[in-house]
């Protein structure tokens, strides 16, 4: 079961080796694309309400204070303090708690019109807002494994100064609005979520699904290898001698940790570059099973199906 909330730590553990390698392999294949809404002041009192949407929500304060809640609990963030929902929870982000809030469509129309909401003389706190799509469908296993929410604190150790200096440019981008700003604003909204998922997998929280395995020293060499050698006839032994475990220790602490079978995970990994091959190259459907470690375009088919619901032809005019 997914926990709820993840709060980053100052205290690290040791870097893991092939962690950011399989990590780095991983967002290639997710490829997530980012939009930046706005970056805004509201003044006190102001409460805004995003509903689930399918897309992870992002929120970064950059000056002053507010909360969100969500699921029944609340988060105080402060200057400096980015917000994760990876799975588009619903929430409200609010100057107070309890507030009754407008919804947040409601809100970005105002700004196009001469009375924006949450302009007033109280206190003012400034938030930029945007969300991530993934390209991914069904989202990958590290995505399914993320919590509800990940909030990165201010002042928090690893990569503290990389991400300021993103953050700041986020906040140059968005303030002055030059020529290409919404591009490179996305651009830098993508790189962020990279540092942030960097430092999650590196925090000491209890981690679990996919980001519990390449965290573990041996687990993580496995993902990669799966990662690389996908279209080769991979067997449990062959992944249980790359993890240096005994054939049945290893399937055991594979499913244990990322509730999945070894022979799971690389199926999905195959079907997942299928999806990519289908997409953006014009190659027969035998040859996208070929590449992907089938041996008949009947077997690919059928895998296929059952993983996206749909055929692989089907999924390519779509």
């Amino acid at each position: 079961m997914r926990m709820n909330r993840i709060v980053t730590k100052q205290t690290e553990k040791p870097e893991i080796r092939n962690t950011s390698d399989a990590l780095n392999e991983i967002l290639a294949a997710i490829r997530l694309s980012a939009s930046v809404y706005f970056q805004r002041d509201f003044s006190a009192p102001w409460a805004m309400e995003i509903t689930g949407t399918g897309f992870a929500q992002f929120h970064i304060v950059t000056r002053g204070v507010c909360v969100v809640e969500f699921s029944g609990e609340r988060i105080e963030l402060s200057a400096g303090d980015i917000l994760l929902f990876p799975h588009g929870t619903g929430h409200v982000l609010a100057d107070e708690p309890d507030r009754t809030p407008i919804a947040g469509p409601d809100v970005m129309a105002s700004f196009e019109t001469d009375k924006p909401h949450f302009v007033s003389d109280g206190r003012a706190t400034r938030v930029i807002c945007g969300h991530y799509q993934y390209r991914m469908r069904p989202a990958h296993p590290l995505i399914e494994g993320l919590p509800d929410v990940i909030h990165l604190k201010s002042g928090f150790g690893g990569s503290r100064n990389s991400i300021k200096q993103i953050l700041d440019l986020i906040i140059e981008e968005t303030r002055q609005e030059g020529p290409g700003h919404e591009v490179v604003a996305r651009r830098l909204a993508e790189v962020l979520l990279i540092y942030v998922l960097r430092a999650y997998t590196r925090s000491n929280a209890g981690h679990t699904g996919l980001v519990a395995a390449i965290t573990d020293r041996r687990l993580s060499r496995v993902v990669v290898q799966i990662q690389r050698d996908y279209e080769k006839p991979l067997s449990l032994s062959d992944l249980a001698r790359t993890a240096g475990m005994s054939r049945s220790g290893f399937a055991r602490e594979f499913r244990l940790k990322t509730g999945l079978t070894p022979i799971d995970y690389l199926t999905k990994w195959r079907l997942y570059s299928a999806g990519d091959l289908l997409i953006d190259h014009d190659l027969p459907i035998a040859e996208v099973a070929a590449k992907t470690g089938y041996n008949s375009d009947i077997a690919f088919s059928r895998a296929f199906k059952r993983e996206y619901g749909i055929s692989p032809s089907r999924y390519r005019r779509q």
